[in-house]
């Protein structure tokens, strides 16, 4: 009742919803109020079930069901950021096939356009300006895989001269990880950076970008990382293949496999001249993926809303 009062007062024209909570919310206070709705679809409530026990069958079928209602008689749009979601959407009834498309995620390139401050960012960290850096940046959480990742950098022995691993971001598991770090004798390998508001900055001052997934769907910072010009090992999960060609602008590997993981960074630590020749590619590629992309396709999904049954070959 809230927020249909807001959306009354504010003579709201369209509701666009970014997530299961706000989306089942935003939905219904917009029919009621005879509004049209739009949903963006970043991960879909069941991929957050964990586990193969019946419980878990159980409750990752409803969530299906209940976002498969939910899209087909509450929305008018259906807005998927990755390719791999929207596919595996269609195959089990959850996106309706007329109205929904993928509009990918977009990033603000001029923030990777100027100076680059690698020295000065690799001294305020006090991280050696000639070691080898890999980030990560994300929440420490389960979906992110920081776990394998610090299996991962014990099977890099010998590391290369001055290695350093920047983990940027927070999340629930920051303690369960560096107390990991730690007992694994990463202690001064690993440098936990929390919340950063200079990401940019920190991803120019690396080398590699490390994005060891156990789900994902397009993930922004991979899009990030690659503006700022970094080749990325990830998994292959989600879009990650569909945006780091394997070979090309980084290596793809299996997820939970540390082995795979420490063998690709290794290769790409100990080569300054193949993270340049990936990193260049990259930084190319990510001229497809520009926020003001991203917001004119949005744009032409608001105005596209006059006709309801226009096919999802429009994304």
């Amino acid at each position: 009742m809230r927020l249909i009062h807001i959306l009354r007062t504010h003579r709201v024209d369209l509701v666009h919803a970014h997530d299961a909570r706000s989306a089942a919310l935003g939905r219904v206070a917009a029919r009621l109020l005879r509004l049209p709705v739009v949903v963006t679809v970043h991960l879909p409530s069941y991929y957050y079930v964990r586990g193969r026990s019946l419980a878990a069958r159980l409750k990752r079928r409803f969530y299906v069901t209940a976002e498969r209602l939910l899209n087909s008689c509450l929305t008018d749009r259906v807005i998927y950021v990755s390719h791999s979601v929207h596919r595996e959407a269609l195959a089990l009834r959850v996106a309706p096939r007329r109205r929904s498309l993928v509009i990918e995620n977009g990033v603000e390139l001029e923030l990777y356009a100027g100076p680059v401050r690698r020295d000065e960012m690799r001294r305020a960290l006090g991280t050696p300006v000639e070691a080898s850096v890999a980030c990560f940046a994300g929440r420490l959480d389960y979906q992110k895989g920081l776990d394998v990742l610090l299996e991962a950098l014990t099977l890099l022995r010998p590391s290369p001269d001055g290695f350093q691993l920047w983990v940027v971001g927070d999340g629930p598991l920051r303690g369960t990880l560096e107390a990991q770090a730690a007992g694994l004798g990463l202690k001064e390998v690993v440098l936990f950076l929390g919340y950063r508001d200079d990401v940019p900055d920190i991803l120019r001052a690396s080398d590699v970008f490390v994005l060891p997934s156990r789900y994902e769907a397009m993930p922004v910072v991979l899009l990030e990382a690659m503006a700022a010009g970094l080749p990325s090992v990830v998994t292959s999960v989600g879009d990650n293949p569909h945006l780091v060609e394997n070979h090309v602008t980084g290596r793809v590997v299996p997820p939970e496999n540390p082995t795979a993981l420490a063998a690709a960074l290794k290769e790409l630590l100990r080569d300054s001249g193949l993270r340049r020749r990936m990193g260049a590619v990259a930084r190319q590629r990510a001229q497809d993926y520009s926020i003001e992309r991203m917001v004119c396709r949005v744009e032409e999904a608001y105005l596209g809303l006059n006709t309801p049954e226009s096919p999802s070959s429009i994304s």
